[in-house]
C-alpha cells in the first residue's frame, strides 16, 4: 500500500468521482479521539458510510483499567468499525468495499517490546478460534514484521486467510489491532489503497498531558 504523496493525490481527487459511500464535501476527513488511560488515540476517517453496511462510530473514552472492560478472550469494545462503497462504472451496485476496524485488546504478559506484542497477538487470536470452535490458528499461518503504526514501532500482520492487520501497544498491557480491507479491483482498488493509506498515516497514540512511564518502551 505505499504511494508516493503525489499518487495519493491524484487518487484522493479522483474518490470524489468514484466513492459512492464517503461525503462529496470539498473537506470529507474527520478527525477522531479517543482516549484509553494514559494515552489518546487520533484518527482521521472519511465521513459518509457504506449504505447497505452497519457502522460503529465507537466510544470517545475508554477504562482500560477497569476489568469489565474486557471480556473472557480479551476483548475491548471496539473503537471504529465503518464502511465505505466505491462505484467506479455506471453501475449502481458498488465495484470495491473498504473497511476500517480498530479494536482494543487486552495482554496476559507484559508487552515489553515486539516479541511480547508478537506473542499477544498469537494467544488473543488463538483464544478467539478455540472460542469459535475451530481450534488454534484458525485463521491460517501468520506472517510478522515489524512497521511504524501511530507513530510508534508496532507489527504488520499478515495471514493466508484474511485482510492484513496493524499492531500496536497502548501502554503495557494493552494494545489496538487496526484492520484495513480493500476489496475493489484496478482504478477503484488504487482510490481505496490510497484512502488506507491515508488513514493508516493519520493514525496517532500520544500520552495525556502529565502522564508518563510505561506508554511505549520499544
Amino acid at each position: 500500500m505505499k504511494l508516493s504523496k503525489l499518487t495519493c493525490t491524484l487518487f484522493l481527487s479522483l474518490v470524489s468521482c468514484t466513492s459512492v459511500g464517503i461525503d462529496s464535501r470539498s473537506d470529507p476527513w474527520k478527525k477522531r479521539q479517543v482516549s484509553l488511560g494514559r494515552v489518546e488515540l487520533s484518527f482521521e476517517v472519511p465521513s459518509g458510510a457504506a449504505a447497505d453496511f452497519p457502522f460503529y462510530e465507537g466510544p470517545a473514552s475508554v477504562s482500560i483499567g477497569d476489568e469489565g472492560v474486557f471480556n473472557s478472550l480479551n476483548q475491548g469494545p471496539d473503537l471504529f468499525r465503518r464502511y465505505w462503497s466505491f462505484n467506479g462504472g455506471a453501475f449502481k451496485q458498488p465495484d470495491g468495499l473498504l473497511l476500517l476496524a480498530i479494536l482494543l485488546r487486552r495482554s496476559d504478559s507484559p508487552l515489553l517490546d515486539e516479541t511480547a506484542l508478537e506473542a499477544a497477538f498469537v494467544r488473543n487470536d488463538d483464544l478467539f478460534w478455540r472460542n469459535q470452535q475451530v481450534g488454534a490458528g484458525g485463521r491460517g499461518r501468520l506472517y510478522f514484521q515489524s512497521a511504524m503504526v501511530a507513530g510508534r514501532r508496532g507489527l504488520l500482520v499478515r495471514s493466508t486467510t484474511s485482510a492484513p492487520e496493524y499492531v500496536v501497544a497502548l501502554d503495557e498491557t494493552h494494545y489496538i489491532e487496526v484492520i484495513i480491507d480493500a476489496s475493489g479491483q484496478g482504478a477503484v482498488r488504487q482510490s481505496e489503497d490510497a484512502i488506507g493509506e491515508r488513514i493508516l498515516t493519520s493514525l496517532q497514540i500520544t500520552p495525556k498531558a502529565g502522564k508518563t512511564g510505561s506508554e511505549n518502551k520499544f
